[in-house]
């Protein structure tokens, strides 16, 4: 018989507010992309049904505020 000390309780994931509307629509975002630069950033892609890419620079394990990129 096992007991409770044979599992791993996974821990809650990180929760973070969704990015804000489209820049161009106002339509919801789905992230589409995380890539990862080499100054402790993450660069998350966001498109819309609409095909409106919006880019945000995020601070790699914090919920600190994000920054749209600007292209």
């Amino acid at each position: 018989m096992r007991t409770n000390k044979d599992f791993v309780v996974p821990q809650p994931a990180l929760v973070e507010p969704p990015p804000a509307p489209c820049t161009q629509c106002g339509g919801r975002l789905w992230l589409t992309r995380i890539t990862p630069t080499p100054y402790g950033y993450e660069l998350r892609s966001f498109e819309c049904r609409n095909n409106h890419i919006n880019r945000y620079a995020v601070v790699h394990g914090s919920s600190l505020p994000w920054v749209l990129i600007r292209e």
